[in-house]
């Protein structure tokens, strides 16, 4: 059974420079890079606070913020599925099209798609109900810090 009624919530936002994310009391931030790729499920220092620096963003990503929103929502997911385990979790972004992609289930950048599937899976796997709603960008200011 799903623990519907306290919802826990996550922040994030993402630009072409960089990325990030708020839970609770937790944070991570990252930078993209045109020349280093770093897996970050095997980069996570055991510290609370993460930093992500030097993902590379395929080229075909690129033209389009909205598919850049999607990292961080996956990073989060690793990051603190573990925590969300039975709960109904709420993303909250200032992208409407990032949450019209989480809600859709499907994008058509293959790329963006199969992390769209990455965060399916953990959030079977986890057994928590995601959903994304809009967070204003002038309020979505911790996780732009």
């Amino acid at each position: 059974m799903l623990d519907f009624h306290q919802p826990v919530y996550v922040q994030t936002d993402a630009s072409f420079l960089s990325f990030g994310a708020v839970y609770s009391d937790d944070w991570f931030a990252g930078s993209w890079s045109e020349c280093l790729v770093s897996d970050f499920h095997n980069s996570r220092p055991h510290s609370v606070h993460r930093s992500h620096a030097g993902h590379a963003i395929d080229p075909s990503l690129c033209s389009n913020i909205n598919y850049f929103e999607l990292l961080p929502i996956l990073i989060a997911v690793h990051c603190y599925g573990p925590q969300w385990l039975d709960k109904r979790v709420i993303v909250e972004t200032d992208n409407t099209q990032a949450i019209t992609i989480i809600k859709n289930g499907t994008c058509r950048n293959s790329i963006a798609m199969s992390w769209l599937r990455e965060i399916f899976w953990i959030s079977v796997q986890y057994n928590f109900h995601l959903r994304s709603q809009h967070l204003p960008g002038k309020l979505n200011k911790h996780a732009e810090d």
